[in-house]
């Protein structure tokens, strides 16, 4: 079992030494929020989550926080980052509004709560990740996801005439450009910001559609 102690993000790889598809549910990157995250923790906060969840299973790191598999297709995320709780809430609210559904494009989330001033914790179900050739046309598809927006496929093709995208004119898959669109208009429907849909922060639910797994930068 990991736990916060266990992991030296010291020891970690560097980032061009890992692989990407390990880590399901957030990106690794090195940040400033993750490498004090043991000093932000009282040993009885640390022990109350053990507890708690007394069964994880690392997934991955971010700038700002650590994700854990606690199986029933649930993730546990540990964030210093106060934005994304704020999101995780307003996200619970929206959810209730609607009855509790789920709301199109963003991940389910289950539960947020502030351990300490410095720590918050959000509960997700667990998406899928994509494949490589998924991420690499949804980097093209962001870079250009105001054209994404408005145009049909078809229209979206005729557009990529510069040297730039002319290599990924013949990449862009059908399906996955109208799976992105869809993403974005779902995104914009609630007042979502879209210029975070990375390729690392877009996992698949359990119907292959495309959902915002990381919530700091959503509103």
């Amino acid at each position: 079992m990991n736990w916060y102690k266990e992991i030296k993000f010291a020891d970690s790889p560097l980032p061009s030494e890992i692989d990407y598809d390990k880590y399901t549910d957030i990106q690794y990157s090195i940040g400033p929020g993750i490498n004090h995250i043991d000093g932000r923790l009282h040993q009885e906060e640390v022990d109350k989550e053990k507890k708690i969840h007394p069964s994880l299973e690392f997934l991955g790191a971010g700038v700002y926080g650590l994700a854990y598999d606690v199986g029933r297709d649930i993730v546990v995320k540990y964030t210093v980052d106060e934005k994304e709780y704020a999101s995780a809430k307003r996200i619970l609210k929206l959810q209730q509004e609607q009855g509790g559904k789920n709301l199109p494009g963003i991940v389910t989330v289950f539960y947020a709560e502030k351990i300490n001033s410095n720590v918050w914790k959000i509960i997700l179900e667990k998406a899928d990740p994509l494949s490589n050739d998924e991420k690499e046309q949804i980097y093209v598809l962001l870079t250009f996801r105001h054209k994404v927006i408005s145009n049909s496929f078809e229209e979206f093709i005729e557009t990529m005439n510069t040297r730039r995208v002319v290599y990924y004119k013949n990449k862009i898959n059908k399906n996955i450009y109208y799976k992105y669109k869809k993403l974005l208009s779902d995104l914009l429907s609630i007042g979502a910001n879209i210029e975070d849909a990375h390729e690392y922060n877009v996992k698949a639910d359990k119907n292959g559609n495309y959902i915002m797994v990381d919530l700091g930068r959503l509103f």
